[in-house]
């Protein structure tokens, strides 16, 4: 992976095959190349805008753009060269095919296996959102499936809600959401457009903006939006899977967000299935 940062820096990061044979973790090395960890629940930590993975000298900003990968592909090791990764959607790495592709240098030919769920976990925001409570939840799923549930309200664009089943999903509808670009939520859109287009900010056209000069581009963006919510949370909750093994639950994301997702994901205890 390689090309700006979320500030225009350049910067590159480097996915391989996990070096431990028959070993399907995902690993991080630090940037220092002090420590390696294995990728678990207790790495996760939650700033405003990002989700982190940080323990010791291990600390991966944006990991929720980056653990999406997880439920598709197994035995990857991360190799930080940098503080940040590249802004680069998930979606875009799984486009890729051939020889040097993540998938065929990562991953052997084998579907998800997919795990119980013992108890589920809730986290609410203390105040409202958007005049409604805000809270993520996970339940164990009667299906062998990820099904998650998104509900947004943003005042000025409006309300949306959509349902995700992964299990039910193509890999083409699965690459198209997960190249959703980041939702740019802001209090004056049209004067941080300005602004931003002044300071030549590389990534203008690779935000979704608010659009709601027509009931159809208004549906759109918050389309748009709910698809990278779930994005998110696939990047979140990607670290209960276990190399093939993924937690089968339903995930119900209601005016939520990072917070919430990391509180929740820490508390999901799994029953791994023995082969």
């Amino acid at each position: 992976m390689h090309g700006p940062d979320p500030f225009g820096h350049p910067v590159q990061f480097h996915l391989y095959p996990n070096a431990s044979k028959g070993v399907p973790h995902w690993t991080i090395r630090s940037n220092t190349g002090t420590q390696t960890r294995t990728v678990t629940p207790e790495l996760l930590q939650s700033t405003r805008r990002t989700v982190r993975l940080s323990k010791g000298s291990v600390d991966l900003p944006v990991a929720e753009h980056i653990l999406p990968l997880a439920w598709f592909v197994a035995g990857v090791h991360i190799i930080q060269l940098s503080t940040y990764p590249p802004y680069i959607m998930p979606g875009e790495l799984l486009k890729s095919s051939g020889p040097h592709s993540i998938r065929s240098a990562c991953e052997a030919s084998k579907p998800r296996d997919w795990d119980s769920i013992i108890a589920g976990a809730e986290w609410a925001y203390p105040k409202p959102r958007g005049g409604t409570r805000a809270y993520t939840r996970v339940l164990p799923h009667r299906k062998n499936t990820l099904e998650v549930f998104v509900s947004i309200d943003y005042p000025g664009v409006g309300h949306f809600e959509k349902t995700y089943d992964l299990e039910a999903m193509s890999e083409a509808e699965a690459i198209r959401i997960l190249s959703t670009h980041t939702q740019m939520v802001v209090p004056f859109p049209t004067l941080t457009k300005r602004l931003l287009s002044l300071a030549q900010w590389p990534f203008m056209n690779q935000v979704v903006w608010p659009d709601v000069s027509s009931e159809a581009a208004r549906q759109k963006t918050l389309e748009a939006w709910a698809d990278h919510r779930f994005l998110d949370i696939l990047g979140t909750f990607g670290v209960l899977v276990d190399g093939y093994d993924c937690p089968s639950m339903r995930i119900e994301s209601v005016n939520s967000g990072h917070l919430a997702d990391v509180n929740v994901a820490k508390r999901v205890l799994i029953q791994r299935a023995v082969s």
